[in-house]
Formats: C-alpha cells, sequence, structure tokens
C-alpha cells in the first residue's frame, strides 16, 4: 500500500508517494523495522526516500537559528544526516514536490520559516527529518 492506503500496481512499481516497509528479518540496522516514503523515484538515477518511524530527542527549533517551533525532528535516513528535509500539506509553497493527496516534499525554506514565525507550522501539517 501507498503512504495514501492505495495498492500499489501489479507490477510493484515504485512510485513518489509510496510507502516501502522493512522486511521483518532486514541485516541492515539502518532499516530495520521501517517505514520509508518514497519521495522520488528514477529507474535510472535511483530512489530517494525518508524514514518516517525514527523520531529523535532533537527538536527543530534547537538546531541554531532553523526555525521557531518546537516539533521533534526525524531521522530521514543514514545518508548525509547534514541534511534538513521536510514533508507538508502546504499547496502553496513554490518548488514543493506534490507527492500525492495533499502531501508535499520540499519547497521553498523561507516560505516555510515566514509559517513558523506565524505560528503555522503544527505535528499536522509539517514533518522535519534530518539526512
Amino acid at each position: 500500500m501507498d503512504v495514501f492506503g492505495k495498492n500499489l500496481n501489479s507490477k510493484n512499481n515504485v512510485r513518489s508517494g509510496d510507502l516501502l516497509l522493512a522486511e521483518p528479518m532486514l541485516a541492515d540496522s539502518n532499516f530495520q523495522r521501517t517505514v520509508i516514503l518514497v519521495c522520488q523515484h528514477n529507474n535510472e538515477e535511483g530512489s530517494f526516500g525518508l524514514v518516517m518511524n525514527k523520531l529523535t530527542d532533537v527538536t527543530i527549533q534547537e538546531l541554531e537559528g532553523v526555525l521557531p517551533t518546537n516539533q521533534n525532528l526525524y531521522v530521514g535516513g543514514p545518508v548525509q544526516q547534514n541534511t534538513l528535509h521536510f514533508i507538508h500539506k502546504f499547496h502553496d509553497l513554490d518548488d514543493a514536490i506534490h507527492l500525492g493527496d495533499g502531501v508535499y516534499w520540499g519547497g521553498d525554506f523561507e516560505q516555510i520559516r515566514n509559517k513558523g514565525l506565524i505560528g503555522l507550522l503544527s505535528k499536522e501539517n509539517i514533518r522535519f527529518f534530518l539526512g
């Protein structure tokens, strides 16, 4: 099933917006018992996704000068943990990539910062990831 409750197509092709569930006996500790949201998939260039279920003890506010919101960060994945990613429900955000069913990935960070300054960021409409 994908992130929006739809069945994957019959050939099990991966698409943006799909959820991938780790096999129970997966040996790689980075991905044991994880749920991955596919953000980008290209057969030639590979795939990019975010781990949805690894919460950290760090809040976005604790990252110096990032955003005025007290939401916890998630570990998005084991690669490049010096990057910040976000998924959200802001359809009006410039450069955001629509994943389906009103969920978007990325976009103009200054617009996100402005939404934070006026108190529009909540757990219901945005989630932040490291890596």
